[in-house]
């Protein structure tokens, strides 16, 4: 738990030291009641203040990747790796992501799933759906997007449970809860339906401001995505040898990317503040491939390709 945790934290570690050389792109739009505060909040922080809040945020939610594997072990064995993957790929030295008013959403979302993976296997009524979806209705206030993701608590419904109309009603009794309470305060304070409207309706609508990735970048870029293809053949092939309740589990994180890489497109211009819901897919998904089996020499040339790749984008920078 140390030596990996210290490690991954080596990632994020220049931009602490040298904001200039290795700034962390953020990106606040006002796509949620509370993003115009989260805005003016990060817009008064200093640089390292934000690259640490960020840091914070993406180390917690790593610890909740790995919390749930320890908890279901779907990825074979106990492992840190999910907090390795999900660290470097959300560091400002990888270049294929940066911070967003999604990102203080991942920790909600998380604790979703949480809720979510313990019905399986219990065949009675159960719930918890509400609390889930209570949790994605919570991160919505903060980045309207998040609200996409009730998707994979309705796909995580049909996957893990027998159909009981109550929790289909109850997810959606979840998720408006906190609009509910959103709303009537609204209203109180004497502001029109229509601006609550315009405000749900700009939060889903509005994209992120068009940033370039570096020449670099996308080429670490192009080398994650030969690595996903190759962990998602691997994990494909080896689904009809998993325990039912892995594949369920590796399935709702294949539907979250998905999602994901859909939203990157449609409506986003920037794909990168969509990056960090995909790299809690990617980080499951590399994890698998690199623990599960037994260690070969290809594994292990693709691994060293990986750390080789980050740190060479760090003396590219530096020497820019």
């Amino acid at each position: 738990m140390f030596w990996v945790t210290f490690f991954a934290t080596l990632f994020w570690v220049p931009s602490f030291i040298a904001p200039s050389l290795f700034p962390l792109r953020h990106f606040v739009v006002p796509a949620g009641p509370f993003s115009p505060f989260l805005s003016t909040s990060l817009h008064h922080l200093p640089e390292r203040s934000l690259i640490l809040l960020a840091f914070f945020l993406c180390l917690f939610s790593a610890y909740l990747l790995v919390l749930l594997n320890n908890r279901y072990i779907f990825l074979g064995s106990r492992t840190f790796l999910p907090l390795f993957f999900f660290l470097s790929l959300t560091s400002p030295i990888s270049g294929v992501s940066a911070f967003s008013d999604l990102t203080p959403t991942l920790p909600f979302y998380l604790m979703a799933l949480f809720l979510v993976f313990r019905t399986y296997r219990n065949n009675r009524i159960d719930l918890s759906y509400f609390s889930a979806a209570l949790w994605i209705g919570v991160a919505s206030l903060i980045s309207l997007k998040a609200a996409f993701f009730l998707i994979v608590i309705w796909l995580a419904l049909l996957s893990l449970r027998p159909f009981y109309p109550r929790e289909w009603l109850v997810t959606f009794l979840g998720f408006l809860t906190p609009w509910y309470l959103f709303a009537g305060i609204h209203l109180l304070l004497g502001h029109s339906p229509k601006e609550l409207t315009e405000t749900f309706l700009s939060g889903l609508l509005h994209p992120w401001p068009f940033s370039p990735l570096e020449r670099e970048s996308y080429l670490f870029a192009g080398y994650l995505l030969l690595l996903t293809l190759l962990a998602s053949f691997s994990l494909f092939a080896n689904l009809p040898l998993m325990k039912v309740r892995s594949r369920k589990f590796h399935m709702i994180f294949f539907w979250n990317a998905v999602i994901a890489v859909v939203l990157m497109i449609f409506p986003g211009k920037n794909p990168t503040a969509m990056a960090p819901y995909l790299a809690l897919s990617l980080s499951m998904l590399f994890s698998y491939y690199f623990s599960a089996e037994k260690p070969s020499m290809k594994k292990r040339v693709l691994f060293d390709l990986y750390i080789v790749g980050i740190t060479l984008l760090a003396l590219l920078r530096m020497m820019k």
